[in-house]
């Protein structure tokens, strides 16, 4: 097992299983995505893009008084 910690959403969908999905102060995983995807992953394809639908933008994981999200 091996653990990468990115802010890159397409890193993170080329190179992982399983994304995790983390949001700051306090700190707590927000969401786990799968990115069961054949390799090597394409980056153009429509199932790359719809694994990267599924992560949640930045702006939709800040709530008052919680940090942002970081995608790990």
């Amino acid at each position: 097992m091996m653990i990468l910690v990115t802010h890159d959403v397409d890193e993170a969908i080329a190179l992982a299983d399983r994304i995790m999905v983390m949001q700051s102060r306090p700190g707590h995983i927000f969401e786990e995505i799968a990115a069961d995807l054949q390799r090597p992953r394409d980056r153009h394809s429509a199932a790359f893009d719809h694994v990267k639908a599924r992560v949640p933008e930045q702006s939709a994981l800040e709530r008052p008084g919680m940090g942002a999200a970081m995608w790990w």
